[in-house]
């Protein structure tokens, strides 16, 4: 899986995980950043800013690390409040750090942990920036996920209600917050239907469904060894329909959206999403 999502991200980004910080032109962007911070009357953000930019490459991955990608960080950090979200799947159980999806518990999941290392890194460049970690709960309504973790809908939910409340006692003294998804964003499930029928209506999306399914489909298998090519298809059209959504949310509320490394990363390109690529592969 590892392997796929490796060739899957040079096929969609053409490039590999490594090199492209070099050639980011720093003086061009540091130009963009005076030039942006004045536009918005904030002459005197803009150079925490780029060098907050270049602190952040240090540590994030390629997806963040380019022109355009840093161009959207940058428009973020110069809102009056810095808000980052970080989406995380259930507790699902997982063998060296690879999620395995034959159970489900109620801690702090995997990605949780993940993204919780990573945005302490983060948050040590942006001290006053108000992190939301957001638990996937809506996962618990998928009845191929809630079979594979031997959990009835309502146990899986309630499962997911306590890793929100185990996860919200970790960050709690770093001030951050824990929501279930679709408590934070309501009109997330909407969103994502539209999303669906866009998708399904571009035919120069059939190539890159293709592509992603190929990638994600140990993942898959993990969850139903009986999936059809068709049934795994339909799975990738709905996570991407759901990157979309969530990028629209994010740039439309001027946010940024911390995600781990997944061929999924590529779909927040059809938004305005400012993303912090967090360097890490859980699948």
């Amino acid at each position: 899986m590892q392997n796929a999502n490796t060739s899957q991200a040079v096929l969609l980004y053409g490039r590999k995980e490594t090199g492209m910080k070099n050639n980011i032109d720093w003086g061009r962007m540091e130009s963009f950043v005076r030039k942006e911070a004045k536009t918005k009357g904030k002459d005197a953000l803009a150079g925490s800013v780029f060098e907050s930019l270049k602190r952040i490459c240090e540590v994030a991955g390629d997806f963040s690390c380019n022109r355009k990608m840093l161009v959207k960080v940058a428009k973020a950090l110069l809102q009056d409040q810095v808000t980052i979200i970080a989406p995380c799947c259930p507790d699902f159980s997982h063998e060296k750090g690879i999620y395995t999806l034959k159970s489900v518990s109620g801690g702090v999941s995997l990605l949780a942990q993940k993204h919780i290392a990573f945005l302490e890194l983060i948050a040590g460049m942006l001290p006053e920036a108000d992190v939301i970690v957001l638990l996937a709960d809506q996962e618990a309504n998928d009845k191929d996920l809630c079979h594979s973790v031997g959990k009835t809908v309502e146990e899986f939910a309630a499962l997911i209600t306590q890793s929100i409340k185990k996860t919200a006692q970790l960050v709690s003294p770093k001030r951050w917050k824990v929501f279930a998804m679709t408590e934070f964003i309501p009109d997330l499930a909407d969103t994502e239907s539209e999303m669906i029928d866009w998708i399904r209506s571009r035919c120069e999306f059939d190539s890159r469904l293709l592509l992603d399914t190929m990638a994600r489909s140990d993942m898959y298998w993990k969850i139903n060894r009986s999936f059809t090519t068709s049934q795994m298809q339909e799975r990738t059209i709905r996570t991407a329909a759901q990157y979309i959504a969530l990028g629209k949310y994010v740039s439309s509320c001027n946010y940024l959206v911390c995600n781990h490394t997944t061929v999924n990363l590529s779909w927040y390109l059809q938004t305005e999403a400012a993303v912090l690529h967090n360097p890490v592969s859980i699948y």
